[in-house]
């Protein structure tokens, strides 16, 4: 009997480490507010997008901002080049829909995703600007 419940120990041990892998299969990048709202100043053509719900959104957004829904970003959503430089923020760094949102663009192909981990609470305590509203797309 103990052998099957350290088999059982070491299985789950292996599944854990297989699940806690598979998390962080799609490394993202990540900006600092100061250096989105510098790409944004300067003028490089960056694609930013909301992953909070559509009512933070709504509320009050980065400028130029999209919404997209964190759990189903899809190609028509985003540009058609690949090379795009996409970034995705969500609320804090403790909301992971930022992750969420950004991995599926990888697995879409995208290879310049960025995320901005402390989201729209650090941008409003950085005192950028916010917009209310959808953006003009």
């Amino acid at each position: 009997m103990q052998v099957k419940v350290r088999n059982s120990r070491i299985i789950g041990l292996l599944l854990a480490l297989a699940a806690a892998t598979t998390v962080n299969a799609h490394p993202v990048s990540v900006l600092s507010v100061s250096e989105v709202r510098a790409l944004i100043d300067g003028r490089e053509a960056v694609y930013i997008y909301d992953a909070n719900d559509r009512e933070s959104y709504l509320k009050g957004h980065i400028p130029g901002a999209r919404w997209v829904r964190y759990n189903g970003v899809t190609a028509a959503e985003l540009p058609p080049a690949k090379d795009a430089k996409l970034i995705f923020y969500c609320y804090n760094s403790q909301c992971g829909a930022s992750d969420q949102a950004a991995a599926q663009a990888i697995s879409l192909g995208f290879r310049n995703v960025w995320r901005m981990p402390e989201g729209i609470q650090g941008w409003r305590e950085a005192k950028m600007p916010i917009i209310a509203g959808a953006s003009v797309q």
